[in-house]
């Protein structure tokens, strides 16, 4: 761990597509951001429905467009949660809470868990979140991606939802 990033060890091949990966997925964005915008900037807004295409569905889509790409570059940076416990307590209730809600514990350590969770319509594990939690004392880091059979996507919005329930659950078991 250095500085708030999750340090990962790829093969040279996979580090080769990883960066080609997310060259082509932040380069298509951006090209769909300029088309958008090099487009409709030529077209006269004659009726209600261009304003409303204008002025409201084009702002929404390049800015979901430039989340992609903040969050394609920035898949590998640790999201922290202070718990104000000492490291195995902490452990040992990240673990009740990743049981209750149904993930799987792929892999355990002293001081890392990896957890699973099969996505919706997923067959025999090709489509997954991953989660890595390293626990220190008085914190937890984790960073979620998800992986698929042939890329990794950067996830939106799961992420903060994970950190919004952890915050919740460590909270409610100080109490």
């Amino acid at each position: 761990m250095a500085q708030g990033r999750l340090i990962v060890k790829r093969s040279k091949l996979e580090a080769i597509m990883h960066v080609i990966e997310t060259v082509f997925f932040s380069c298509l964005a951006i090209g769909y951001m300029y088309v958008i915008i090099t487009v409709y900037s030529r077209e006269q807004i004659d009726s209600d429905n261009d304003i409303v295409v204008w002025y409201i569905i084009l702002p929404l889509v390049m800015a979901g467009l430039a989340y992609f790409v903040y969050r394609k570059l920035n898949e590998s940076v640790l999201t922290k949660i202070a718990t104000q416990l000492p490291k195995q307590p902490t452990q040992e209730r990240l673990l009740a809470f990743l049981q209750n809600k149904g993930y799987e514990i792929f892999r355990q350590t002293k001081d890392v868990i990896i957890a699973h969770q099969e996505q919706l319509l997923s067959v025999n594990k090709w489509y997954i979140k991953e989660i890595v939690f390293i626990v220190t004392e008085n914190a937890i880091y984790f960073n979620m991606t998800k992986k698929n059979s042939k890329i990794t996507l950067p996830v939106f919005f799961s992420h903060l939802f994970l950190k919004a329930d952890l915050r919740k659950y460590f909270k409610d078991s100080l109490q």
